[in-house]
Formats: structure tokens, C-alpha cells, sequence
């Protein structure tokens, strides 16, 4: 069983796309992080 489910998910800033059609799955109780640098939208 899946505890997340993203589809096609984008997100843009000032025409510039920080994530393009995302697709992810997280199973449950499994642990995901977002890396990036500062600044970047996460």
C-alpha cells in the first residue's frame, strides 16, 4: 500500500519549472526527503 501518490505534477516560477511532471510513489513507512540547494523552491 502506498502512504503518497504524485502524478504529473509540475510547479513553475516565473516561467522557469522547478519540477516537470513529477511522478512518485511512497510506500508506507518508507522515509523520502527533498534535497536541493537554498532557494531552490523545496
Amino acid at each position: 500500500m502506498n502512504a503518497i501518490e504524485i502524478s504529473d505534477s509540475s510547479k513553475s516560477f516565473c516561467g522557469l519549472y522547478a519540477v516537470d511532471r513529477l511522478n512518485m510513489t511512497v510506500p508506507q513507512g518508507a522515509i523520502y526527503g527533498f534535497i536541493g540547494r537554498d532557494g531552490s523552491g523545496k
